[in-house]
């Protein structure tokens, strides 16, 4: 794949089109995750089904691996996203499972 394996050969406009969807979705999904968590604990609070759940770690997997494969701006920004939604997430995970233990007590 290019120079050190991870340069994508010369993409088709409508290839490289899919490409800036593709992370135009993933970006507004991770900054619609990260302004959640800024809900937690308020009558506005988002909960995620255990299915939703799966799918943003999902999500997150596959966007670690398209920035493995890529190199540059795309790749490092791609990185950073999926770092913040896991980071928001982790928190998410946090308070959700402190409520949950502090109900069965």
């Amino acid at each position: 794949m290019g120079d050190g394996g991870h340069s994508p050969p010369d993409l088709s406009p409508e290839l490289l089109q899919h490409i800036e969807r593709q992370c135009a979705l993933w970006e507004g999904i991770c900054q619609r995750v990260s302004h959640n968590v800024t809900l937690l604990g308020t009558d506005n609070m988002v909960c995620y089904t255990e299915a939703e759940r799966r799918e943003l770690d999902l999500m997150i997997r596959n966007m670690q691996e398209f920035a493995s494969r890529v190199d540059g701006a795309l790749s490092a920004k791609v990185a950073d996203m999926a770092l913040s939604a896991q980071k928001a997430l982790a928190s998410y995970d946090d308070f959700c499972n402190g409520a949950n233990g502090a109900a069965a007590q």
